[in-house]
């Protein structure tokens, strides 16, 4: 509390609480203001707003007295940041040379249905964070290709890129995207090297066909390094569509062929994290070759619809982390995973009964196993 009291007097960040004074009440103006209560009064003012760099609110079920609010972004002509959090906004009004300064945006409020297109050609914007509302964007404004400095796109499902005005036009420094409805369009870009900075991409599959061409084409993201799909898809058939630059993968109910899934990614050299997640994948069987995944470091299975899985010799050589989560099927663990160096814990939650009488035998006991039924 001592840094907040210190930051507040000398005019640094102001916090108010429902038990706080309202900041332009006492003491100097700040140019950062954290709101936890009483959101409507606090923008009322229109004589503070204006110095505000930064505006940060974090609402509790106490505080959320904004249902209807209205937020006039004319009145923001410093602000550099502005998360709303939670905040029951209803509307967002443009004020495209207000924001000009604005680099930082994150709305998180379900009940949000829609933005001014000024919003996404803001020229120093470098964060656009809107994942979690029900703004309906069937394909993006085209102003986005303007946005030079966007770092993170966050946007909610079903929303579609939009094409490219001319072959020269990148966004040459966007690192996040995510999440986008793959179409023939994204697969254009992608292979258009349209994002050449690119390190973190979450896409969601409304058409398998389409995804799929994309997924043919990731090869040209050669900075990716984390991948996330999200419903029914299809992997191409070549083994070098991904980059080997991948770091992470997640796929989460992509109903895939196990073997398909193992015969791309076994040959990701970088590949450390994977993630297979509510039926991501089906058998029966779930194999790894001999040597595969050799910088595998963590492996998360859930709800994925397989009976057999086998190993092996030396495959995940450096896997330290096994988490198993309602695989019920799945009968049995390979042998040789107990025989891997690295491995340090497994937990499987809520296993099948013939998972879980055999690792109630002593011989699995060697390294720290977690069950949860």
């Amino acid at each position: 509390m001592f840094c907040v009291f210190k930051s507040e007097s000398i005019g640094f960040l102001q916090v108010h609480t429902k038990f706080g004074s309202h900041p332009f009440i006492n003491g100097p103006w700040s140019w950062r203001l954290s709101i936890h209560y009483d959101l409507r009064y606090i923008l009322s003012n229109r004589d503070y707003l204006p110095h505000l760099c930064s505006l940060l609110c974090f609402h509790n079920e106490d505080s959320l007295d904004s249902n209807r609010l209205t937020l006039q972004c004319k009145h923001f002509s410093r602000l550099k940041v502005l998360d709303l959090g939670s905040t029951r906004v209803s509307k967002v009004h443009g004020g495209g040379k207000s924001l000009s300064l604005l680099k930082y945006l994150k709305l998180n409020n379900p009940n949000l249905s829609s933005l001014p297109r000024i919003l996404f050609s803001l020229p120093n914007l470098m964060t656009l964070d809107i994942k979690n509302t029900c703004v309906i964007l069937p394909c993006l404004p085209s102003g986005i290709w303007k946005m030079q400095n966007l770092r993170h796109l966050l946007l909610p499902p079903h929303t579609t890129l939009p094409k490219c005005p001319d072959h020269q036009t990148r966004l040459w420094h966007l690192q996040t995207l995510s999440t986008i409805t793959p179409n023939e369009n994204t697969a254009a870009l992608i292979f258009g090297s349209k994002f050449p900075s690119l390190i973190k991409l979450t896409l969601n599959s409304q058409n398998m066909e389409q995804t799929k061409r994309c997924l043919e084409w990731l090869y040209k993201l050669d900075c990716l390094q984390k991948l996330k799909i999200i419903n029914p898809t299809k992997f191409p058939t070549a083994r070098t569509s991904f980059p080997a630059s991948l770091v992470k993968v997640s796929l989460v109910k992509t109903d895939l062929v196990a073997d398909d899934v193992m015969k791309m990614l076994e040959c990701l050299d970088h590949l450390q994290v994977l993630k297979l997640l509510k039926k991501s994948i089906r058998g029966p069987k779930l194999e790894m070759t001999p040597n595969s995944f050799p910088q595998l470091r963590f492996l998360f299975m859930e709800e994925i619809l397989v009976k057999t899985w086998r190993m092996g010799d030396e495959a995940m050589g450096s896997l330290e982390d096994l988490t198993i989560t309602r695989c019920h099927e799945l009968e049995s663990l390979p042998k040789q995973l107990w025989q891997l160096h690295n491995i340090r814990q497994v937990k499987v939650n809520s296993p099948s009964q013939c998972l879980r009488r055999e690792l109630e035998q002593p011989s699995v006991q060697r390294c720290e196993v977690q069950i949860h039924f």
